[in-house]
């Protein structure tokens, strides 16, 4: 799932067992899942418990929800080509699971760039944080290849794959007519590491991975590596993999192998 069809919220709460949270969780997420209860189908996984229940003890708890009308729906569309499916998740999670964090790796922003919209998940000691979710996506950058070039969808496409944001290729006007959106784009990661870096004292992100189909642009990790000042690199979909693997366009393999990954541990 899309995360801007989710809700997803790290929370610390006292100290519970298994049963006390499990009767507390609605209460939670009434707090922090901003979706009516009789709408909400919810998820939750302990991520921190101490070993023993002190007075000021707390644990963290992930909290997933959706719409339950979502939910039916997405469920439904799969029905109706006869495919029973067994889980839904969001595509943040897929990739978490296949970038197989580890508590001493540097403090992450993971971001999934699609067409139409784009994710992003803060990780930090090998954990999921939070997350965001922005209207942009690549489609921006292909309307206004278009325009400015007055092409057609396809068209502008290609010059969006093959150009890119090489300044060297065709006068670096492809470059300058997509550079508003990823400027865009650099301002909604900048948001995110700010809120990280503020609310976790003495660390910072220091590493963002690039997701997704549009994260191939070319010249579009060296450019944001650039503008914020932070070690940027594509996601290394297969890097656990062995056997015969795809040779290109392997970053917008993420969320499948995640996904893959899933019936594997």
């Amino acid at each position: 799932m899309p995360e801007y069809l989710t809700a997803s919220r790290v929370v610390e709460v006292p100290f519970l067992t298994d049963a006390e949270l499990a009767s507390a969780i609605d209460w939670q997420a009434e707090q922090y899942i901003p979706i009516p209860k009789n709408d909400l189908t919810l998820q939750y996984q302990v991520l921190e418990r101490p070993l023993k229940k002190t007075e000021n003890a707390k644990m963290k708890v992930l909290l997933v929800g959706t719409r339950k009308s979502i939910a039916e729906k997405m469920n439904n569309v799969f029905l109706t080509i006869g495919i029973e499916p067994t889980l839904l998740e969001t595509q943040i999670f897929a990739l978490i699971r296949t970038l197989d964090f580890r508590p001493e790796d540097p403090n992450t922003l993971l971001v999934q760039l699609g067409a139409n919209t784009s994710a992003m998940a803060a990780i930090a000691a090998g954990q999921f944080d939070f997350s965001v979710s922005s209207k942009i996506g690549s489609q921006l950058i292909t309307n206004a290849i278009a325009q400015n070039f007055n092409l057609d969808q396809a068209q502008a496409e290609t010059y969006k794959i093959n150009y890119g944001l090489d300044q060297k290729q065709l006068e670096g006007k492809v470059a300058a007519a997509a550079l508003p959106i990823v400027e865009a784009l650099c301002g909604e990661m900048q948001k995110a590491i700010t809120f990280f870096n503020q609310n976790h004292q003495g660390q910072k992100i220091s590493r963002i991975v690039l997701s997704g189909g549009p994260a191939q642009t070319i010249g579009l990790t060296e450019y944001i590596s650039n503008k914020l000042g932070i070690e940027t690199m594509l996601i290394a979909a297969f890097a656990a993999a062995k056997g015969s693997l795809p040779e290109q366009n392997q970053a917008s393999y993420g969320v499948c192998v995640g996904l893959c990954m899933r019936q594997l541990i």
